[in-house]
């Protein structure tokens, strides 16, 4: 396979300056140390507050502020110091994930080791450290969960996430089935936007770039009723004129038309009882995941029809129309937290409807072939109740439950044309009109007890039942004959543990070692109606780690870790590729270690370095499914793709890179009157990747580099950027997915050079 190879030396000495060589990571990504004496945040910077919207200095003074390098986070539900939680954590906020030009989720993989996300047509499918989902039907959720504010978010489609308006970003790596409960298998991405606070502050930013791209947005948050009421809303807007273009067409495509909008409004009713009602709307036609283009020309129209047009140069596409995918979402949710003098009493409703059209010339050719025309809808209903002790106590304890529904439904039509059928009457291949619904219960506890002043344990245990149904009907591919209804119903039960031990070396550098079990829920295949149900996934996950925060220029972490995963969930297209097979593949064993750091060693400069090695193979997988080109009786490929079942014990896990490297030089300075500039590179290297089972389609290692200069006004009520992703122009696969019509891939965005101008206030 071809692979857009960049010269690797003098990225890779980019790469190696920015490499800090202290032992450990610093998952936490602090603000960049000003080459000035510490400032207060500019006017209309993202700045946390506390819950029940105080301002940011009452956290300061609760001791609850970030010390340095080292941030608060609230991966164990409570907010806690990055560096005294026994969980492996990339963190980040607002300030690091613009300069690093991180602007969705897809580019976390940039400055997050052990994370890799693949699109897989219109689904978002992250993976942490070889844990990740190839199932993307109607009940069918990613193994790495999704929580925004606490609420989570299922629907693979719609988490394409843009950050606009993001207090902070948590990326918890291995098994958090305890506290975050059912698809916590691999991980779990938690985002926290921003509350509204006690005083008026805001930004407007507007910026430009290659592409057509123009993107705008605002951010406002003011008091309605003084230490009462206050309220802050977020909008932005996206448009994009695409970086591919159509060969047959003639047109542009990978264009993006995107509005969203937030809002949250803060009712303190007292000292001790606040309210937080947030609801957002999201309206996005997003044509970036669909490539449409036969990887090396690979499609089965070309076994037909040799002389057939085909793109073969990256990002282009010759098909008969343009693909569209419209995503509408939006949701709300009630957060009530009352304070009692033993405990806080919190409890969250959230609700969430997503919508989603998809219509798409599958077959990547201009031949009226394979169209398949799909509607998905997606309602979710959620109520979570947890009571905390309060903080600092010899012996800390959280109780909490969980109720969860969620109601889909999924109709899928594909359509054939003369060359399979009469062309003035094209043959319907499949059509399926199914539901899925799931509702699920959970009950869990964890405490950590001190048993010296050095020596912590941490005991938990959640107990979830999970019950999802199916219902439905297909007509034949082919006979058009109406096939059985489908009506089936599952019950799945599980328990997850987790232990921990931490040891305080000193007052800033702890070791740790923890056992975790994680799950992913059984579930039907909507898409093809399978009858039974898949079993539920589980991960036992060792894992020993060093954390530390030994000065305020010096934040480093490193772990190791072993997994068990049994009864992988595995997705694939059958023989006919135009439906998906989803079954249990056995076993695989995963290991590795992660290791990052950040050190400022000037004041003004900021390097932040990052490694990770994951090895990852099938211990049990007989029977599996590959794919190889199909070719003549002199081996020469003629398009489209063969099935053949095989052994694929001992082969590594797909979408696994072994080896993850980044790096980000920040350094920032004083120019005339007070004003500031600032400049930034980050670089990030991944290995080599596997898309199928055979090892017959693979990605080369590669790199991406972005890079930012950014001028701010003495009065910090202006500032001004200067910006460039994918600096060196890297086109690697950024999703793919492979069936016996062909081989449909999308290669990452090209180059993208740009302004921004932001006022803040």
């Amino acid at each position: 396979m071809k692979s857009n190879s960049i010269e690797r030396l003098p990225r890779l000495a980019i790469i190696a300056a920015a490499t800090v060589c202290v032992p450990g990571a610093a998952h936490a990504q602090a603000s960049i140390a000003p080459a000035v004496p510490p400032q207060s945040p500019a006017p209309g910077d993202p700045v946390a507050a506390p819950p029940g919207g105080a301002p940011a200095s009452a956290a300061a003074a609760s001791g609850n502020a970030p010390d340095g390098l080292d941030i608060v986070v609230t991966a164990q539900r409570r907010s806690e110091r990055l560096s005294r939680v026994p969980i492996s954590i990339t963190a980040f906020n607002a300030a690091t994930l613009a300069r690093t030009g991180v602007s969705d989720a897809r580019a976390l993989t940039q400055i997050t080791p052990g994370l890799n996300f693949q699109s897989v047509g219109s689904s978002a499918q992250p993976a942490i450290r070889g844990i990740g989902s190839t199932g993307s039907s109607v009940g069918d959720s990613s193994n790495v969960s999704l929580y925004i504010d606490g609420v989570y978010q299922p629907f693979q489609a719609a988490n394409y996430l843009t950050f606009v308006d993001v207090e902070r970003i948590e990326v918890l790596k291995g098994p958090q089935g305890t506290l975050f409960g059912r698809n916590a298998a691999g991980g779990a991405i938690s985002v926290t936007t921003l509350d509204p606070v006690f005083e008026t502050t805001g930004r407007v930013h507007l910026s430009y770039a290659r592409f057509g791209d123009v993107e705008g947005g605002a951010y406002i948050s003011t008091p309605l009723v003084d230490d009462k009421l206050a309220f802050n809303l977020s909008a932005n807007y996206e448009r994009s004129s695409g970086f591919r273009r159509d060969i047959n067409l003639d047109r542009k495509s990978g264009y993006v038309r995107a509005l969203k909008l937030r809002g949250k409004l803060l009712f303190r009713a007292s000292d001790t009882v606040n309210a937080v009602v947030s609801g957002y709307f999201n309206r996005v036609n997003d044509l970036t995941t669909f490539g449409n283009q036969p990887l090396d020309g690979n499609a089965q129209v070309r076994s037909l029809l040799p002389n057939v047009l085909i793109a073969r140069k990256k990002n282009t596409s010759a098909i008969e129309f343009l693909p569209v995918n419209r995503v509408r979402s939006y949701g709300g949710s009630l957060k009530l937290t009352a304070d009692f003098d033993w405990a806080t009493l919190t409890s969250l409703t959230a609700f969430a409807k997503n919508h989603q059209f998809i219509y798409t010339d599958s077959d990547l050719t201009p031949v009226t072939f394979s169209h398949t025309r799909a509607y998905f809808n997606d309602d979710t209903l959620s109520q979570d109740l947890t009571l905390t002790s309060p903080g600092g106590n010899r012996f800390n304890w959280i109780l909490g439950l969980s109720y969860y529904r969620e109601r889909g439904n999924y109709q899928a039509r594909t359509r054939g044309g003369r060359l399979v059928s009469d062309p003035n009457a094209p043959l319907t291949f499949g059509i399926n009109v199914d539901s899925s619904d799931i509702d699920a219960y959970a009950a869990f506890a964890e405490g950590n007890y001190k048993i010296t002043d050095r020596l912590t344990v941490i005991a938990g245990v959640r107990v979830n039942h999970d019950r999802p149904s199916l219902t439905g009907n297909r007509i034949v591919p082919v006979t058009g004959a109406l096939g059985a209804r489908v009506e089936s119903s599952d019950r799945f039960s599980s328990v997850t543990p987790r232990g921990s031990l931490r040891y305080d070396i000193s007052s800033r550098v702890n070791v740790y070692a923890s056992y975790s079990r994680g799950f992913k829920s059984g579930v039907f295949n909507a898409n093809a109606l399978q009858a039974t149900a898949v079993k539920p996934e589980t991960v036992d996950a060792f894992e020993a780690g060093i954390k530390g925060s030994p000065s305020q220029s010096l934040s480093f972490d490193a772990a190791a870790y072993h997994y068990n995963y049994k009864n992988l969930q595995f997705s694939s297209f059958g023989a006919s590729g135009l439906q998906t097979q989803l079954r249990n593949a056995a076993r695989a064993e995963i290991y590795g270690f992660e290791a990052n750091a950040t050190v400022v060693p000037l004041i003004g400069l900021n390097l932040r370095a990052g490694v990770a090695y994951t090895h990852g193979e099938y211990t049990d997988f007989i029977g599996a499914q590959g794919y190889r080109p199909t070719t003549n009786a002199q081996g020469v490929p003629i398009g489209g793709n063969t099935s053949y079942g095989f052994d694929a014990s001992g082969q590594p896990l797909i979408r696994t890179p072994r080896f993850q490297a980044n790096g980000t030089i920040s350094y920032e300075w004083n120019v005339a009157n007070g004003a500031t500039m600032s400049a930034d590179l980050t670089g990030s290297r991944t290995g080599r990747l596997r898309y199928d089972l055979g090892g017959n389609t693979q990605q080369k290692p590669f790199q991406i580099f972005n890079a930012n200069l950014v001028y701010t006004t003495a009065d910090r009520h202006w500032r001004g950027t200067l910006f460039g992703t994918n600096i060196f122009n890297s086109l690697p696969i950024a999703g793919i997915l492979i069936s016996g019509i062909g081989t449909s891939v999308t290669y990452q965005r090209p180059a993208t050079y740009g302004a921004r101008l932001e006022y803040l206030f």
